[in-house]
């Protein structure tokens, strides 16, 4: 099974498709609502527009993010079916980059910036997890020989 993101839509590629395809060209099947030509996964049209796949939270479960939140897509045993799309962070104006799996996999970490201000923040994945905020992040001081100074990435939680 892998993840990734083609024309504004979440897809997936499945183990059992490349068995069928005789020329060996695979067509991805979309997270999302149909569009022209393109398979959809069934159960998938509650996928928000733009929800890139970020991670595999366990076997099953796939973290997509849009601009202001992120999403747990579970998925059926085969993969042939979402079985539900749930919005992990509370409704509000923000934009949110980055996300990373803690070490037990009970927990992410992810950036998200309002206002100007960049902050880190930790949800449990547990239902109606609050998100907590770790800090606030400042960025050193830009040098003129590196234009990239500044921007936060989240690599991962060890």
């Amino acid at each position: 099974m892998a993840a990734g993101y083609t024309r504004q839509n979440a897809v997936l590629w499945r183990d059992d498709q490349a068995a069928g395809a005789a020329d060996g060209i695979v067509e991805p099947l979309v997270l999302g609502a149909a569009g022209a030509g393109s398979k959809t996964v069934p159960g998938s049209e509650k996928v928000p527009p733009g929800c890139i796949p970020r991670l595999w939270l366990d076997g099953r479960q796939l973290l997509c993010g849009t601009r202001d939140n992120l999403y747990r897509i579970g998925f059926a045993a085969d993969f042939g079916r979402v079985e539900g799309v749930a919005a992990l962070l509370p409704a509000e104006q923000r934009f949110v980059s980055g996300a990373v799996l803690s070490p037990d996999r009970k927990a992410l970490a992810y950036l998200s910036a309002a206002d100007g201000v960049e902050s880190i923040h930790r949800i449990d994945l547990v239902p109606d997890a609050v998100p907590v905020k770790l800090a606030e992040l400042r960025p050193p001081s830009a040098a003129a020989d590196n234009p990239g100074n500044g921007l936060s990435h989240l690599v991962a939680w060890l």
